[in-house]
């Protein structure tokens, strides 16, 4: 299985458009993500992103689950607006505890972070999650109910 972000810029950077609207030119747009190559037996798709320069489980950027087995593709600008997400998937809160996609931030004086993007395909139609999941809780059901993951590592940097 494979996932790619097409707005990617100079073939590794998140546009500064996707980055928290406390940075240069952040509007806190969730990015693009296409995917394919994808298992027969796939019943529906999970998807996570997570800050790797930041502690496990308050890195949490965006996690969507019970992504249509049918999907291929997460349009951007789509977190937190119903009609723009695929039908029927649910976004559960992140690390700042907001429903929907936070774009990372970084201090003025830091380095860039990594950014760790997870496709998870899986082997049931729907998990039994809700919003206020704790993040270590929702990747571990995720992670038992895994056929196969795609990843992609991209990075998020003040001048992106």
């Amino acid at each position: 299985m494979n996932l790619l972000c097409p707005a990617v810029v100079s073939g590794r950077y998140l546009p500064a458009r996707c980055m928290d609207r406390a940075m240069p030119g952040g509007q806190n747009v969730s990015p693009p993500l296409l995917w394919g190559d994808v298992p027969l037996n796939v019943q529906s798709f999970a998807l996570s992103v997570e800050d790797l320069e930041i502690k496990a489980n308050d890195n949490v950027l965006w996690f969507v689950i019970d992504i249509s087995k049918d999907q291929r593709e997460i349009r951007e600008r789509s977190s937190g607006i119903r009609d723009e997400l695929p039908k029927g998937c649910l976004e559960l809160r992140n690390s700042r505890g907001l429903l929907g996609y936070e774009g990372p931030r970084l201090h003025l004086d830091e380095e860039p972070h990594r950014l760790l993007f997870r496709l998870f395909a899986l082997r049931e139609p729907s998990l039994a999650l809700g919003p206020f999941t704790p993040p270590d809780e929702r990747l571990d059901q995720v992670q038992q109910k895994t056929l196969t993951e795609a990843r992609l590592e991209l990075v998020a940097a003040r001048s992106a």
